[in-house]
């Protein structure tokens, strides 16, 4: 794959139009995305500057495209999807900045790779396994990802201010990242969820502004969480507890399955809670 992006590379110009397009890139539209996001796609910029960097945008024709997209997809279709819709978005900016007069995306024909959509439903015996080999902060993160349905960067950043008397008050970050108004919604308290706040509070020895803390009171970084998570599921393979990992975001997907309708997510799209989110095989009675 290396040699045949290299081949690619080779056939590009020297002028230096696409790398002023990067640069402005970076300045302009990635500081106003999540950060999370922004890291991720500051990544895959470093790898499509890499190809593209050196073409002029005029002379990037959809075929060029195309050749990175399958060369890239040949063993990661999913990363050259999200590359490819990442370097549509970076052409569009060029034809808004002028670099690009004709005003005709080359990426726009491109077909995606077939994704398969991801299926993994953690079982409530794999569940509580995985939860009592757990630190105790990451128990609680377990539990609210689970009794809430909210996105792991969403929990990592809930502030006590938005505990408030008629729930907690989420602001979906990313919801931002897509262009849109956050999308905003309130879980409501129930016993287990109360219990499990009230679990948190005592995890902290002096006060802090988040609800998911370090003992003082310093709030955890993703990247921190998802290394403390790939840990616990070495852990939990090694004691044959599970006999197959899944991830943090797998927990989410089982809310949504167990929630019934999956609109404790936030997604308003029934398509898009039918498509991913609803996991738990349905049970049919037989004919006879």
């Amino acid at each position: 794959m290396l040699r045949d992006l290299a081949a690619l590379k080779e056939t590009t110009t020297a002028e230096p139009g696409m790398r002023e397009v990067f640069r402005r890139y970076r300045t302009d539209v990635l500081p106003k995305k999540a950060a999370s996001t922004a890291k991720t796609q500051g990544r895959q910029l470093e790898q499509l500057e890499t190809i593209f960097g050196a073409m002029e945008p005029p002379s990037i024709k959809p075929h060029h495209v195309a050749q990175f997209h399958d060369i890239r997809g040949r063993d990661r279709a999913v990363s050259a999807n999200r590359e490819l819709a990442l370097f549509s978005h970076v052409m569009r900016y060029a034809i808004r900045i002028g670099k690009l007069p004709s005003g005709v995306n080359p990426c726009s024909t491109i077909q995606r790779h077939k994704e398969e959509a991801r299926d993994r439903y953690i079982e409530h015996e794999e569940y509580n396994a995985v939860w009592q080999r757990a630190s105790a902060q990451m128990r609680v993160l377990m539990d609210l990802a689970y009794l809430t349905g909210q996105r792991q960067a969403d929990l990592v950043g809930l502030k006590r201010s938005q505990l408030r008397a008629d729930g907690i008050h989420f602001r979906q970050q990313k919801s931002v990242t897509r262009g849109k108004v956050a999308r905003k919604l309130i879980i409501e308290y129930s016993d287990q969820l109360r219990s499990v706040l009230s679990a948190a509070g005592e995890l902290t020895e002096g006060p802090s502004l988040y609800v998911i803390c370090k003992s003082d009171g310093q709030r955890y970084t993703s990247a921190g969480v998802q290394t403390a998570w790939q840990r616990l599921m070495e852990d939990s393979m090694r004691a044959g507890v599970i006999s197959e990992r899944f991830t943090f975001h797998d927990i989410r997907a089982k809310a949504g399955s167990d929630d019934g309708d999956g609109r404790l997510l936030g997604h308003m799209s029934e398509a898009t809670r039918r498509r991913i989110y609803r996991r738990k095989p349905e049970k049919f009675r037989p004919v006879y």
